[in-house]
Parts: structure tokens; sequence; C-alpha cells
């Protein structure tokens, strides 16, 4: 199967360009950008292409001076699958110097071409408050101007924002976690065969073989049953206040930032429906509904974090006892999911 492309010489003109919302930054973004590039893809089919999914749990990188954990697998991974398997030829560049990365957008800019960007969102001023923290590879597209101002679709927002050049840069070359250095990606060329069929299997077949991997303690199904034994030992380990903070970061992690644990999955549970279709094969129709049920799985297991937290003594004992439980079993399921997912692609 075959998907029908335009020339990237015939992308989108800015006073065209749609702007869509997504559930996530990245996915959203390249969407967005892909689309504007003639190359048409939702969110999910972009997330399941790029082999998005992912859990890692990295006690020695701290977020917020908690162990790092992660539902979805490092940013700008995602982009790079997705137009790798895709056959989708981009330009990524980063920056020492602001002054030249703003110079490079604006030249893009003036020869009609969208680009992706990393963004600190503790400095996009037109955010919500619950999303102003710092956090370095935030995803959006900056699509033209309108006077010194630039014209951004956020993904994560309902209608096109307007930021001024200091903002933008400012927001490009922040510094903390995860440091940009202005990173900007655009779309240069297309492979004007790509077969979407051979992406969706090659994409399916990437995420379930890196969960399913035994290389790294602390990532896929290994790290989620590393997780899961460590939480049973928290109140031998740490402090209460200690193990407070370290469950609640796990659930800020899971249902916060980035849409996290369940959202992730039903974004993939989501890509499998519209796979389905695609390949005919109603199978993957019903894996989407396992993943769905196993997304309800980590919503609960995040309300007994959040409740756990607010307790002491026995009471929190007995629920680190019961999340240790509950994550291990979610990982069984999920391990049964991604075996019988790889078995039918």
């Amino acid at each position: 199967m075959s998907t029908k492309i335009q020339s990237p010489t015939q992308h989108t003109p800015m006073e065209a360009y749609q702007h869509q919302v997504h559930h996530h930054c990245e996915s959203g973004a390249v969407a967005n950008l892909f689309t504007s590039y003639g190359l048409p893809l939702s969110e999910e089919m972009v997330f399941g292409i790029g082999a998005g999914l992912y859990f890692a749990h990295v006690t020695f990188l701290k977020t917020m001076g908690a162990p790092t954990t992660t539902f979805r697998f490092f940013p700008g991974q995602v982009f790079k699958t997705a137009a790798k398997t895709l056959g989708v030829q981009c330009t990524v560049r980063t920056y020492k110097d602001a002054q030249k990365g703003m110079n490079d957008l604006d030249a893009l800019l003036a020869e009609q071409k969208p680009a992706g960007l990393f963004t600190n969102m503790l400095h996009l001023a037109y955010l919500p408050d619950i999303f102003k923290f710092e956090f370095s590879a935030h995803n959006v597209v900056v699509y033209g101007k309108d006077g010194e101002d630039y014209l951004v679709s956020d993904s994560i927002i309902e209608f096109p924002v307007k930021i001024s050049r200091d903002a933008l840069a400012k927001a490009r070359f922040g510094k903390g976690f995860l440091g940009s250095k202005g990173r900007m990606y655009h779309v240069t060329d297309f492979n004007p065969k790509v077969s979407l069929a051979a992406a969706i299997r090659t994409g399916i077949r990437k995420m379930c073989k890196r969960m399913l991997s035994k290389v790294y303690p602390w990532g896929g199904l290994r790290g989620m049953r590393r997780l899961a034994k460590g939480i049973g030992k928290y109140p031998q380990k740490f402090s209460e206040a200690q193990v407070a903070f370290y469950l609640t970061n796990i659930v800020r992690m899971q249902e916060i930032v980035g849409t996290g644990g369940s959202g992730f999955r039903l974004i993939y549970a989501r890509f499998l429906e519209e796979a389905a279709a695609k390949l005919d094969n109603p199978e993957l129709k019903q894996l989407a509904e396992e993943l769905r049920a196993i997304a309800a799985d980590w919503r609960n297991f995040a309300l007994k974090a959040g409740k756990t937290a607010k307790t002491k003594d026995e009471a929190m004992r007995s629920g680190c006892a019961q999340l240790s439980d509950m994550l291990a079993a979610i990982a069984d399921k999920e391990e049964q999911l991604y075996l019988k997912l790889l078995k039918t692609v």
C-alpha cells in the first residue's frame, strides 16, 4: 500500500497552513509539519510509525529531584524514527549562536517553508501556567511571520499564536534539562513510493522489540518490573516524605507531563485501530481494545499512588505493596500484548 504525496517543492502555502490540535507535542508537531509539506498523517500514525511508546525508570538521572520516569521514547526520536521509516529526508540543526539560529529560521520562512522547533516551555508566554516548567524539548511548528512576530502552531493549543522574536529566541535557547540548543528541523524531500503499510509494520516491530528487550535494566518491561520491586521497598529505604515525593513524581510524569502513561497508551490504541483499517487486519483492532484496558490499569495505578502519597505508617507500607503488585501485573499484561503484536505483524 502506498500513500499519495506531493513534491516537497509543492508544500502548503503559509496562508493555507492547517493548524491541528493534538494530544502530544512531538507527534502532533510532526503530523502538522509533514501534512504541511504534502504528507498527511494523523498524530496517532506518526506516534505509531515513530515507535513512540516506551517505559523507562532511570534512578541515576534526576528530573525535578526524583528518578526520571518516562512513558515515551526519548525526545526527538519519534520524529527521527518516523522520518527514517517513511523515507522523509529532513534537515536538523542545532546552534551555538542564537542570532544564527533565528536568522536561519527567518530564511526558511522567507522560502515559505514551515519549521519544527524545540522550545523551553517555561518561556512560552502563551501557555497556561500548569504547563510552565523547565522542559526544553517542547515541539512547535513556526509557519510564518506577522511583522516582527512569529506565527506558531503549538499542537496542544487550540489556535495558532504569535510570539515576539526575543521571546521565541529565549524559548529556543533556554538553559536547563534537555537544553535544545535551538534545535530546528524541516522537510527537504520525500520518498515518492513510500509504503505506509510497510512503515506501520516496521514501527510496530520496533516498539515491541524495544519494550521486550532485556539489554537495559531501566528500560522497557524490565524497567517496569524493576520499578515495581523498588516501590515495594520504598518504605524501608526512604522517609515517608521521600516516599510521598517519589510517588507524586511518578504520577506527575505519568499523567501530566507529555500526556504520560495512560495517555500514550490511548494514542497507541488509536494508532492500532487506524493500522487495522490500513492493513485490513481485524486482530489489530482487538489488540487496541486490550491496550485501552491496560491504559485504565495505569490510570488506577496513578490514582492509588496519589492516595498512598498522602498516607503514613502502615497505610503507606500497605499502599506501596499494593502498587508494586499493580505495576507487576501491568507489566505482565503489556508483555503478552507485545508478543501478540509481533506475531500479528
